[in-house]
């Protein structure tokens, strides 16, 4: 992976023709000391002195310049950003301008804004056309800006694949639904049929036996008919040969034989 040219520094002081230079608050002091703890990667100590410079003079390029370069190597890139886009707006020379650009630009790679750090390092070489740095610090973001967009790309295809997916697996999920509810409303009504199969045999069981019952009832209530009858007849046929045992006696013994009395 190719590495990012790091930033680029104003690091000599500038001379200002302001009535500051001769004072005891002179801002120049500070920055020199700002310069040294730099260079020795004191960067937070350096980062101190360029704001004492500062309160000084706010308007001390060269400080503000310095202090966004010290916030840049310990990392806070957005707050050396906006110090960089405020530079941008300044009266600067050629070289030092495009050095501002280019500074912006880095602090934009940091943050993974591409796009806006094409534009500036694209603004660094307008006031420096053949400055190598910046050419390669601006093909490595245009080259990272395409890895950027990719990533996108395929994080959209990607949810746009996970949506489908999902709509499918609603879409399945439904019809599976659809589908066991089809099968228990079948079911229900398949077991409603069976009960009613069931009662339909039992009553028809149970009229059977009935049915049996009654023949059984009917065929004893007939045999104890017969049974009567053979009783009654015999009990007759007993009476009859009582009778015809009396009657013979009286003829035997010469007596008269009863007849039924006329009423």
């Amino acid at each position: 992976m190719r590495k990012m040219v790091g930033i680029k520094g104003i690091l000599l002081v500038l001379i200002f023709t302001s009535s500051f230079a001769a004072t005891a608050q002179n801002p120049n002091k500070h920055v020199r000391e700002g310069n040294e703890l730099y260079e020795n990667k004191k960067y937070k100590e350096a980062e101190t002195s360029y704001l004492k410079a500062l309160e000084s003079d706010s308007t001390a390029v060269n400080a503000l310049f310095n202090r966004a370069d010290a916030l840049y190597q310990q990392g806070k890139y957005q707050e050396a950003g906006k110090i960089f886009d405020e530079l941008t707006a300044k009266p600067l020379s050629g070289k030092d301008e495009a050095s501002v650009w280019h500074n912006l630009g880095n602090t934009m790679v940091k943050s993974k804004n591409y796009k806006n750090a094409i534009e500036a390092y694209k603004n660094a070489l307008k006031k420096q056309p053949s400055d190598m740095a910046t050419k390669y610090n601006l093909s490595y973001a245009l080259e990272k800006l395409k890895e950027q967009q990719k990533k996108k790309q395929q994080k959209k295809n990607q949810n746009k694949n996970k949506d489908q997916q999902d709509k499918k697996d609603k879409s399945d999920q439904k019809k599976d639904k659809q589908k066991q509810d089809k099968k228990d409303k079948q079911q229900k009504q398949q077991n409603r049929q069976d009960q009613q199969k069931q009662k339909q045999n039992r009553d028809k069981q149970n009229q059977q036996k009935k049915k049996q019952s009654n023949k059984k009832e009917q065929q004893k209530a007939r045999k104890i008919s017969k049974e009567d009858a053979k009783r009654m007849l015999e009990a007759l046929k007993n009476n009859e040969k009582v009778l015809m045992k009396k009657l013979n006696r009286k003829k035997q013994k010469g007596q008269e034989i009863e007849t039924e009395k006329d009423w």
